[in-house]
């Protein structure tokens, strides 16, 4: 679930199924979110009022993500631990 800093309850997502969550960022628009695990994946979400969030777009394969952000254009970007990489990776996934 999703909290504003004094505790009231904005959104829920769904990471039941998430190993180890590690990174999360709102994207600028502030309508969506992006997860990291440990198991490899980055995870989107869109952001909505009232309903239980399933990811938008899973990207996989990466080597322990950890840190997210953004661009200006809506690219993302991925600092994985294993390899020391950064990862680029469309709004699209």
């Amino acid at each position: 679930m999703i909290y504003t800093i004094t505790g009231n309850h904005l959104y829920n997502i769904d990471i039941s199924d998430m190993k180890n969550p590690q990174g999360v960022h709102i994207l600028p628009a502030g309508d969506s979110v992006l997860v990291s695990d440990w198991k490899g994946e980055v995870r989107k979400y869109k952001l909505q009022a009232g309903t239980q969030h399933q990811p938008v777009w899973r990207c996989t394969g990466l080597l322990y993500p950890r840190c997210l952000t953004s661009d200006q254009s809506g690219l993302i970007y991925v600092v994985t631990v294993d390899k020391k990489k950064i990862y680029q990776i469309s709004p699209q996934g």
